[in-house]
């Protein structure tokens, strides 16, 4: 096992951990029993409870929460999967948006600032990347090559698509943004295209009725779900101009 996937392991265990603590008291108020903070107990009460005690409370979206939080714990258990930083930024994730669907606040940015400190640590940089003399550091390496790929993307957007110099300007401005706070887009598009990013960055109607948080974690000034359909636009964008850059 790479020292990785063992770091991130210890990440969700921690998680996990968060959220039993979290569920205890909503779910032994609803059932009327006595529980554990054992989050695998805890999930398969609610799913066998659900139409009598969680249904009247809890949408469609709560419940599929739980049977993927469910795989991941089991996964988790009997190491049956590779947390690599992505998936364990998706655990952390579902797990933060269930507790936020109980209102369980407190436990919900916990789980929001472990996730905020391990995209720090992995996009702007820790102790280990100061700089050496002569040698610049990683995050100055990342910003230039960033800046050549906007350079890029930008020229695509105008010679290809035909797009004016504020368009343009909004539509890099926003992928910017996306990569400040989900990291260096060009690595999204390395590993799967985009699609996890771009499946992130999808807040529904219902998402919206239901007082749910974003799947992504970029601050949104305004309302949430056109704020995410306009990052989510520009992201696309991104993606067409590396298939074009390939062919």
């Amino acid at each position: 096992m790479d020292s990785r996937n063992s770091n991130n392991r210890q990440v969700v265990d921690e998680a996990l951990n968060v959220l039993g603590i979290g569920l205890r008291p909503f779910v032994a108020e609803r059932t009327n029993q006595k529980v554990d903070a054992d989050p695998s107990a805890l999930i398969r009460l609610m799913l066998d409870r659900w139409d009598d005690a969680f249904h009247a409370n809890l949408g469609y979206r709560v419940k599929n929460l739980l049977y993927e939080i469910r795989d991941i714990r089991n996964d988790w258990a009997h190491n049956s999967r590779h947390f690599g930083h992505d998936e364990t930024d998706r655990a952390l994730d579902s797990m933060e948006r269930l507790l936020t669907a109980i209102d369980a606040t407190h436990k919900a940015m916990r789980l929001k600032q472990i996730k905020d400190d391990r995209r720090r640590e992995r996009y702007v940089g820790t102790l280990s990347d100061q700089p050496v003399e002569g040698i610049p550091s990683r995050s100055n390496r990342e910003w230039r090559q960033s800046e050549a790929e906007w350079d890029g993307f930008a020229d695509f957007l105008r010679e290809v698509r035909r797009m004016s110099k504020n368009t343009v300007r909004s539509r890099v401005s926003n992928c910017k943004r996306v990569a400040q706070f989900e990291g260096d887009l060009s690595g999204h598009f390395e590993r799967d295209q985009c699609r996890s990013l771009l499946d992130r960055l999808v807040y529904t109607a219902r998402d919206q009725a239901f007082g749910l948080k974003a799947n992504h974690g970029i601050p949104i000034n305004g309302d949430i779900r056109t704020g995410s359909a306009t990052l989510k636009q520009s992201v696309s964008l991104y993606v067409r101009y590396r298939q074009y850059r390939a062919d």
